[in-house]
């Protein structure tokens, strides 16, 4: 029975770890796949200015959260769950204005029970 106990509190403790490396490292199980990415350099070096990058990220947001809205019956997803979207988009390096990138994030983050029941 001890045995049985702790090797369940090791799969709970990996759960965890798992859960937490998705909002804080590269996703291993999307590295790749073909999906629209953040070109690689700072400021002038790719062409886009900071309000390039704000109107990428508010149009995707949008975009998505119409989506999720319509799809649920009029019931919007909550804050925190929009900023681990967020979170996970930034650290794959995911284009934010690809609503596909954001379907592909909520679609990872959903299968490892980050967010409520949706």
């Amino acid at each position: 029975m001890k045995k049985t106990m702790r090797t369940l509190e090791k799969a709970a403790v990996m759960i965890e770890a798992h859960k937490q490396s998705l909002l804080t490292q590269p996703d291993p199980a999307i590295a790749k796949t073909p999906l629209l990415r953040v070109p690689l350099g700072e400021g002038n070096d790719i062409g886009y200015s900071a309000a390039d990058w704000t109107n990428c990220w508010r149009m995707g947001s949008i975009e998505f959260c119409d989506a999720y809205y319509l799809a649920h019956n009029g019931r919007q997803l909550p804050k925190e769950d929009m900023n681990r979207l967020s979170d996970y988009l930034y650290i794959n390096r995911l284009d934010p204005a690809s609503v596909q990138n954001w379907e592909i994030a909520f679609k990872r983050l959903t299968a490892a029970k980050l967010f409520g029941s949706q």
